[in-house]
């Protein structure tokens, strides 16, 4: 009996290596967002954070997105003079 290089004859490496890939930018863009969101917890109650942060963990790529490019309360540039 002779082992393959490729344990998975439906599938070449190749797909693997993209998906371990694309999974590491997911895991990346929830941490992200998590860090995001305990950085302005001064700007959001609890409840806030508590949602936020189940809808980052739980909606695996739009939470994230969603957070990143929506749910971050503005901050104005502080005034100089």
């Amino acid at each position: 009996m002779a082992m393959d290089a490729n344990p998975n004859p439906l599938m070449s490496t190749g797909y693997d290596v993209v998906w371990i890939a694309f999974v590491a930018c997911v895991v990346v863009l929830i941490a992200i967002a998590l860090v995001s969101i305990r950085r302005n917890r001064q700007s959001l109650t609890s409840w806030q954070a508590l949602i936020w942060g189940l809808v980052v963990i739980f909606v695996p790529i739009f939470g994230p997105a969603a957070w990143l490019f929506a749910g971050r309360p503005v901050r104005l540039p502080a005034a100089t003079e």
